[in-house]
This record gives structure tokens, C-alpha cells and sequence, in this order.
């Protein structure tokens, strides 16, 4: 069994911290989930965690951060890039 976590859309105090210690207790995905975030909010966020950590991030948003920092991204919904083609309403 591998423990994954999504994190709240809501900031959180010490977030990043605390992301780091689930990291060190056996964390295998933690899914960046911070929707009224900016880049910017985001950059610094990822820039608080321990390598580890990184690692085990996906983002759901700031795609292109995954040039900047060692994390995966999520698979970006089918209906979303052809909503005309796979019949989406």
C-alpha cells in the first residue's frame, strides 16, 4: 500500500514542513492541489520542499514547472484538449 495525499485548495500553515516529514514517513504522491494559487505561489511552495519531497509532488496546475523542479505533472483530461472530437458537452 503507498500513501498518497491531495492537499487541501486552501493554504495551509506550515504546509511545506509538514509535506516534508509525510515525505520522510513513507509519502509516495502528493498531489499540489491549490487551485486560486498563482506561479508564483506555486515557485515558492515547491521551492520549500526537500529534494525527496519533490519528487513525489504532481502538479495539477503550472505544467511548465516541471522544467524548473524535479516533479510530474497530471494527466490533463482527453475532454479538455477536444471537447468538439470525444463528444463533450
Amino acid at each position: 500500500m503507498h500513501l498518497v495525499v491531495i492537499t487541501s485548495p486552501l493554504s495551509v500553515p506550515h504546509e511545506s514542513p509538514l509535506c516534508n516529514r509525510m515525505h520522510q514517513a513513507g509519502l509516495k504522491r502528493l498531489h499540489l492541489r491549490k487551485p486560486d494559487w498563482d506561479r508564483a505561489d506555486a515557485c515558492s511552495f515547491l521551492s520549500r520542499l526537500d529534494q525527496g519531497t519533490l519528487r513525489t509532488v504532481v502538479l495539477h496546475d503550472w505544467h511548465e514547472l516541471a522544467t524548473d523542479f524535479p516533479v510530474k505533472v497530471a494527466a490533463i483530461a482527453m475532454s479538455a484538449l477536444c471537447p468538439s472530437k470525444c463528444n463533450v458537452k
